[in-house]
């Protein structure tokens, strides 16, 4: 068996009862298709190293883990089931795979979950928790209900960002209801999967944005944090210190070039973003004035990668202090406002900004970036 490679692996008995004394084997066996147990039948695992699962598994006999691995890398969706509880010792959830757990399984060892995991519960009231395995192995969410939601499947997607996001939290959660209802709801995350994130927010995907959830808390450590939000309508959620679809800033600065001041500002990333305003004012708190007279456009539409832009201010005083706003603007029309950072007359300061914010997914970029006239431009300098 060690070693070998088979399409459906089936263990059952003609005479009621049978059993392994113990197995033993340094390498994997890999089974394409499905893995059962029937009745009366009984694996130990013993020294074997493990299995590698790409259908469903059944168990209706008994399955003894040992020190044993249980991998799933199927395709298509897999399903632990049987009319016996199973047991695992170390369970891992290959990326591309996705497993639909009943509420009976446990782990002894580790669970590592690259892939999904997906659950169905009834939701009506109390807190019903989802995923919630071996109750310190695996934390996945909790839905505490204002009215019958009904059955209610919960997906968690481990160790990955939902689709079209970034500086998130790698967790991805769907919530799918048979009834909406305004319901309290925990979503769990790990150390491994903070991603830099300190306070992070409940974000739920609506309406081509994602929004942020009310009544936020915050708690837990090690495998069990968790973040707490009130929300009354379900799909994508994930989690975030900020809007999940920002660009990120990672600089922008003002330093004095001979008798004019310029103004340097990169981006990470420019989802969603349609273009810069700069100000100019003498006070940190202003009046503030636009320096260009059109929309400063951005330099890589839709792009998970960023750009470097720079504005010369001839119209300043040598000997004076100054102060900068920058204004992005995305394609919804939304405006966030950065800084101000200054400059003094000579010893210039700088001052690094991350995450300003857009909303929604990129959709039609292009055509409006087109018919705004703003394609090819990448600096703009006044002369």
């Amino acid at each position: 068996m060690s070693g070998k490679t088979y399409g459906n692996l089936i263990f059952e008995s003609t005479s009621g009862t049978w059993s392994t004394t113990s197995l033993s084997g340094s390498t994997a066996t890999s089974i394409k298709g499905n893995f059962t147990l029937g009745t009366g039948v009984t694996i130990n695992m013993g020294t074997f190293v493990g299995l590698i699962v790409g259908g469903n598994w059944t168990n209706n006999g008994t399955f003894t883990a040992s020190n044993s691995f249980v991998i799933f890398n199927g395709t298509a969706e897999q399903t632990i089931g049987g009319s016996s509880a199973t047991t695992f010792n170390n369970l891992t959830i290959n990326t591309g795979a996705t497993v639909v757990v009943p509420t009976t399984v446990a782990v002894n060892g580790t669970l590592t979950n690259n892939g999904a995991l997906k659950q169905t519960r009834a939701v009506s009231s109390g807190t019903v928790s989802f995923l919630n395995i071996s109750s310190t192995k695996y934390y996945g969410v909790d839905i505490t209900p204002q009215g019958d939601m009904g059955d209610t499947t919960v997906t968690v997607w481990g160790n990955q960002a939902c689709a079209g996001t970034q500086n998130t939290v790698m967790r991805c959660f769907d919530i799918s209801p048979t009834t909406s209802q305004q319901a309290e709801i925990t979503l769990y995350y790990r150390d491994a999967e903070a991603n830099s994130q300190t306070a992070p927010n409940i974000w739920h995907f609506s309406g081509g944005n994602w929004v942020q959830a009310s009544g936020i808390t915050r708690g837990g450590s090690g495998e069990g944090n968790w973040v707490k939000g009130t929300v009354t309508t379900f799909s994508p959620f994930t989690l975030s210190d900020n809007d999940p679809t920002a660009v990120d800033l990672t600089d922008f600065s003002a330093v004095w070039d001979s008798e004019a001041v310029t103004v340097t500002w990169e981006t990470a990333q420019e989802l969603d973003n349609l273009g810069f305003n700069l100000y100019r004012g003498e006070s940190a708190a202003g009046p503030w004035v636009k320096l260009n007279a059109e929309l400063i456009p951005t330099r890589n539409p839709g792009a998970v990668f960023g750009a470097t832009y720079t504005w010369l201010d001839e119209g300043v005083t040598p000997g004076a202090t100054y102060f900068y706003r920058l204004e992005d603007v995305d394609i919804y029309g939304v405006s966030t406002f950065h800084g101000p950072v200054s400059t003094a007359p000579v010893d210039p300061s700088a001052v690094a900004l991350t995450a300003f914010g857009a909303r929604g997914p990129a959709f039609g970029l292009p055509l409006v970036l087109a018919a705004l006239g703003l394609w090819g431009l990448a600096r703009k300098r006044r002369s």
